[in-house]
């Protein structure tokens, strides 16, 4: 690498961590920086700054199982803890109950 200025590697060390942070193709943040896209690969590959992977996500399904629990926490301090797979009904009934109220 030619001897550059300290505040230049800087300034463009900055100027790259902004590119990768937008998200935006090297063209639209040059233009919309009025920056050379040569300028930005040439420095790019001068300080070795590579973009980033984008994220890959993996689908992921949930299913409870017959001992997963809910749990509330009613006003009154209590907590509640019940099956998933209780009956709304019956849940109502024991938030009732636990709260001082007739069923």
């Amino acid at each position: 690498m030619a001897k550059q200025s300290s505040e230049t590697i800087i300034r463009w060390q900055a100027v790259l961590q902004k590119w990768q942070q937008s998200g935006q193709s090297v063209a639209t943040f040059c233009r919309s920086h009025r920056i050379s896209i040569p300028s930005l690969y040439a420095w790019r590959k001068k300080l070795q700054v590579k973009p980033r992977p984008a994220p890959k996500f993996l689908p992921v399904h949930i299913t409870p199982s017959p001992s997963a629990l809910i749990e509330i926490l009613l006003p009154n301090g209590l907590r509640l803890k019940a099956p998933c797979d209780i009956d709304a009904s019956r849940l109502a009934k024991l938030v009732l109950a636990l709260q001082g109220q007739p069923c």
